[in-house]
């Protein structure tokens, strides 16, 4: 006779041993008796179908097991699967939305993975512009060491980032360095 062990807490089946015998109840009933320890029972578990793991919850089950993969909620944010079933407000994170993420145009937000916000890009795109910006700030003065004509191509390049927020199709833009716009202009 076998005896099949799950896991206290996870109640996930672990493996199948043989049963003992118990030597005093079997002398007593007159026919063989087999313990049975803790979280162990007599009844053969499923085998798990993909995706699943089964578990012992008054009577043998199947859930997801999803262990290992991305998720999101509220509380906890982006974080990695480390339970058996399902959990009320848990979203997977699929391969589309992980792209989402590494490439910016999704976010987390209050626990779900979302577009991100058009304010949000703008902010972005005008932090980007600012800091072109300042990084062409000291070829506006007249004692830097640059012809009058590459002073002037820096003062149009700086009127094209300021006209940027203007521009059709703004946020969904790129912003161009000085160096890709002088060859595009």
């Amino acid at each position: 006779m076998e005896i099949y062990m799950f896991d206290g807490e996870t109640k996930e089946y672990i493996g199948a041993e043989d049963a003992l015998l118990d030597p005093l109840e079997t002398k007593k009933q007159g026919k063989p008796v087999y313990l049975l320890p803790a979280n162990a029972v007599f009844d053969r578990p499923p085998i798990a179908e993909g995706g699943k793991a089964v578990i012992f919850d008054d009577g043998w089950k199947q859930v997801v097991d999803n262990r290992g993969k991305t998720a999101v909620n509220a509380d906890r944010g982006i974080f990695e699967i480390d339970y058996l079933g399902e959990k009320e407000g848990d979203t997977i994170v699929t391969a589309e939305m992980q792209k989402g993420l590494d490439d910016g145009t999704f976010v987390v937000e209050q626990g779900r993975i979302v577009e991100k916000p058009r304010q949000m890009k703008a902010a972005e795109r005008r932090l980007e512009r600012n800091m072109l910006i300042a990084a062409t700030d000291k070829y506006m003065f007249a004692d830097y060491p640059i012809s009058e004509g590459e002073r002037e191509k820096y003062r149009q390049y700086r009127q094209y980032l300021r006209d940027i927020p203007a521009e059709e199709g703004f946020p969904d833009i790129s912003v161009l360095t000085f160096a890709e716009w002088k060859e595009s202009a």
